[in-house]
């Protein structure tokens, strides 16, 4: 509205172990404090949740045939791992295409046959609903993160793999 100017904020915060929580109600009241001395008059500034989506990864790559399989298998998951290591932003999209380029640059690897994602659920998972396959882009290369969402591998388990 044009007369009344609402924000809305989506915070996040994570625990000693770096995995992702919500942001106790202290926390927020203090962000709160600080932008009132710092907002336009007429702003209204909502301080949200951002809802945490834990995903799951799985791939197959082929092998080329001259390294060792094992090797290069705990090669993709190492550099999976590293490209995970750097948390995503709330609202940020997972790059699917960009996955295939990093198992394709394995050394070792032939070709990657495939990778899914898929939600992550259960004990120690958020519980947020979230349908994957129907925010995939139209052409599979990225999965589209809604504003107020940001998604999260939390476990090393969470990536699984087979190499041909």
């Amino acid at each position: 509205d044009s007369n009344r100017r609402n924000l809305n904020l989506y915070v996040i915060s994570d625990n000693s172990d770096g995995d992702l929580q919500t942001l106790s109600r202290v926390a927020k009241q203090n962000i709160k404090t600080w932008l009132s001395s710092r907002k336009m008059a007429a702003d209204t500034i909502d301080i949200l949740d951002a809802k945490i989506i834990n995903l799951g990864m799985t791939f197959s790559v082929v092998s080329d045939g001259l390294a060792d399989k094992q090797t290069v298998f705990s090669n993709c998951i190492e550099k999976i791992n590293e490209e995970l290591r750097n948390p995503f932003f709330i609202g940020e999209n997972l790059p699917i295409s960009k996955f295939y380029g990093i198992l394709n640059r394995v050394p070792g690897v032939s070709d990657v046959k495939n990778i899914s994602i898929f939600k992550q659920s259960g004990d120690g998972y958020s519980s947020f609903s979230f349908d994957v396959e129907s925010n995939i882009s139209n052409d599979g290369r990225f999965l589209e993160a809604p504003r107020n969402v940001i998604f999260e591998f939390k476990f090393a388990s969470d990536i699984q793999g087979s190499i041909i």
